[in-house]
């Protein structure tokens, strides 16, 4: 017996086309315009779709992926054993870790739950949304994928939400977890994973549920990023403005300078202040011991992105300081210790 499987489309480039009259391609087709375009997902799946929205990915929000989040949920309890969900590629790599985030507060990760793309719009010789939409099927029809919580389907490839970035505007390789690994690949129409199922140890409350109804269509958690001889006033601006956290996207392994470390370490005595880094990798923690440097700033209440991207750690910070009971910052650090 084929597996049930439910195939969300949200918009995106998968979903563009465009009218006569119109310059560019805009979300317009639906879950059954693209699932009647590939007649051999039904070789996979017995599949059930759904126009979830039909949005750029640029106007997603964290509502919007809650709600999603619970009809996945009452899916799930309908007897459906997979989910695929087709967006946008700009947001991928914030959307997927939020909703992996999002999942594991319900409890949900039971089943696979794969977001694919395309980075060129049905209209154009050679777009690749059908080969990624026939692939997340694949990988969500899989049992080999159960437990495995979120995953991003793209180019034949699987990565993990907690790795993955989107490296180039319109390359069709796009997505690279690099320097980690991807988690697995399409071979021969068969899922391969390189890895075992793993999610971070997160010990993330289960009143986080309850409290994620109540986010907003707008987070104030913004991200600065310094460039050399910047002035430190964005830092004065943001303290005063109300904002709930800031993520700081200091340059290699996590680095400001003089005057921008003494900002920083004011505006981290009045809200948490992640420190991120805008090149890859694991974040330092005891390399450099001059001021404004990781050690120092690390050492007046700055938190450690570890191995998350600024854009993945204002996820983060944003879901944990949604709870109604708020946090301290040893909690938030916590949290952030399951990325290290």
């Amino acid at each position: 017996m084929k597996p049930k499987i439910t195939i969300y489309s949200l918009g995106g480039t998968i979903a563009m086309s465009n009218e006569s009259n119109q310059q560019g391609v805009a979300p317009r087709l639906t879950a059954d315009d693209l699932v009647k375009a590939i007649p051999q997902l039904n070789d996979h799946a017995e599949i059930e779709t759904n126009s979830f929205l039909k949005l750029a990915s640029a106007n997603l929000t964290f509502k919007h992926l809650i709600e999603l989040a619970h009809e996945i949920e009452q899916s799930i309890a309908r007897g459906k054993q997979g989910f695929v969900i087709t967006q946008g590629t700009d947001t991928i790599e914030e959307t997927a870790f939020a909703l992996q985030l999002i999942c594991q507060i319900k409890g949900i990760n039971q089943c696979p739950i794969v977001i694919t793309g395309a980075m060129r719009n049905p209209t154009q010789v050679s777009a690749d949304g059908s080969a990624n939409l026939l692939a997340a099927t694949i990988i969500a029809s899989s049992q080999e994928s159960n437990y495995r919580g979120v995953l991003v389907a793209f180019n034949d490839q699987i990565h993990l939400p907690q790795y993955i970035s989107k490296t180039h505007a319109s390359a069709l390789d796009t997505f690279s977890s690099a320097p980690y690994a991807n988690c697995g690949a399409i071979i021969e129409n068969q899922v391969k994973y390189f890895m075992p199922a793993h999610l971070p140890p997160l010990k993330l409350d289960q009143t986080l549920a309850d409290d994620l109804t109540t986010m907003g269509d707008e987070i104030d958690i913004p991200i600065l990023k310094p460039g050399i001889a910047e002035s430190p006033s964005l830092i004065e601006m943001v303290t005063d403005s109300g904002a709930v956290g800031v993520i700081l996207e200091a340059a290699g392994a996590g680095h400001i300078s003089v005057p921008w470390a003494t900002a920083i370490k004011a505006c981290a005595e009045k809200m948490p202040v992640i420190l991120a880094s805008r090149a890859k990798g694991y974040l330092p923690q005891n390399t450099y011991g001059y001021e404004g440097a990781e050690i120092d700033l690390l050492s007046h209440g700055l938190i450690s992105a570890g191995m998350l991207s600024p854009l993945k750690a204002r996820v983060l910070l944003a879901i944990l300081t949604s709870s109604k009971n708020k946090m301290s910052l040893n909690q938030i650090k916590t949290h952030f210790k399951a990325f290290e």
